[in-house]
C-alpha cells in the first residue's frame, strides 16, 4: 500500500468538505481521479495524532462539525469514536454518502490492488453493480468521460500534480472543460512552502482565465509555521487547498463554515514541538476576482 497520507491533516481538509458537498449535491455519477483505498487501519502515528485524532477529540464539541457526514461516517465505523482504529478514504466515504442516491461510481487509479479493494468494499455495501474501476492514467480517462457527464454529476480531482500532462492535456485543462460543461467539480491540492503555494496559484490563475459564472471558489487551510522556501517539519502536508466549481450555494456556505471550525479546533495545538495553529485564505481566479 503506497498511500501513506490517510488520517493526516491533508485528508481532513479534503474529506470534511467533500462529504458535505456530496450530501448537498447528490450527484447522479461520481468520478474520482486518484481513488487509492476505501478503508485504512490507523497506526496512531504522530501525523495521525495531529490529524484525525486531534479532529475527533474536538469535533464533537462543535455542532457544525458534529453534523457533518464526514464525522458521522467515521464515527459509525469506530463505534462512536470510542476507540478510533479505522479510517475511510475518499472512495469509501463517497460510497457511504451516496450509496442510496448515485447511479454510478467511477474510480481511477494506477494501482490495481487499490481498485480491487474498492470493488470489494462496494460488494460489502451492496452496490457492486454501481461501481466501475479504471486502472489507467486519469487525465485522458476523465477527459474522455466528459461527453457522457452533465451538471448532475460530480468529479473529484485528487492528483499528485495538477500539471501532469498526458497527450498534451493536464488536469487543469480537464477541470476547465468540465466546469464549462456545468459539471460539479472539486480539486484537492497540497503544498509545503509559500513558494509552492504561489506556483499552484499561478497555474490555476492562468488556466481559469476563461471561466466565469461557474461559482469557482477556493479555500486554503495552512499551518502558521509555513515558510517561504524551507520545510522544517512535515505533518503530511503544510498547506491544503480545495478548489470547486458549479456547486450550490449551500455547499459554498458549508465550505466556509467548515474551514472556520477547523481553524478553531487547531488553535493552541501542536505537531510535536511545533505549533499546530492554522489559518485560512480564500482565493479568486481569472475572471472570478
Amino acid at each position: 500500500m503506497h498511500y501513506i497520507h490517510y488520517g493526516r491533516i491533508g485528508d481532513i481538509w479534503k474529506h470534511l468538505p467533500l462529504c458535505s458537498f456530496l450530501r448537498n449535491e447528490k450527484p447522479r455519477k461520481y468520478v474520482e481521479t486518484n481513488a487509492a483505498f476505501p478503508i485504512y487501519e490507523l497506526e496512531k502515528s504522530v501525523e495521525q495524532e495531529y490529524g484525525i485524532y486531534t479532529f475527533f477529540e474536538n469535533a464533537a464539541k462543535i455542532p457544525v462539525l458534529l453534523d457533518t457526514p464526514y464525522y458521522q461516517e467515521i464515527s459509525k465505523l469506530n463505534d462512536g469514536h470510542k476507540k478510533l482504529t479505522s479510517y475511510l478514504g475518499s472512495p469509501g466515504l463517497a460510497m457511504h454518502c451516496l450509496k442510496d442516491v448515485t447511479k454510478d461510481f467511477i474510480f481511477f487509479d494506477l494501482e490495481q490492488i487499490a481498485l480491487k479493494r474498492c470493488e470489494e468494499y462496494a460488494t460489502k455495501l451492496g452496490i457492486t453493480t454501481k461501481v466501475k474501476v479504471r486502472c489507467k492514467d486519469s487525465v485522458n480517462g476523465v477527459y474522455s468521460l466528459l461527453p457522457s457527464l452533465s451538471s448532475e454529476d460530480f468529479i473529484h480531482f485528487d492528483p499528485y500534480e495538477m500539471w501532469h500532462k498526458s497527450n498534451g492535456v493536464d488536469y487543469g485543462d480537464v477541470f476547465v472543460e468540465a466546469t464549462k460543461k456545468g459539471i460539479k467539480c472539486m480539486v484537492w491540492y497540497g503544498f509545503y512552502t509559500l513558494k509552492q503555494k504561489q506556483q499552484v496559484y499561478d497555474f490555476f490563475n492562468q488556466k481559469l482565465k476563461s471561466i466565469s459564472g461557474h461559482n469557482v471558489r477556493c479555500i486554503e487551510v495552512i499551518m502558521d509555521i509555513i515558510e517561504e522556501d524551507d520545510i522544517k517539519v512535515n505533518p503530511g502536508i503544510i498547506g491544503v487547498g480545495v478548489l470547486t466549481s458549479n456547486l450550490s450555494q449551500k455547499s459554498l456556505e458549508d465550505m466556509d463554515s467548515l474551514s472556520n471550525a477547523l481553524i478553531d479546533i487547531y488553535k493552541g495545538s501542536f505537531f510535536g514541538d511545533y505549533p499546530g495553529d492554522l489559518y485560512k485564505e480564500e482565493l479568486f481566479y481569472g475572471e472570478n476576482k
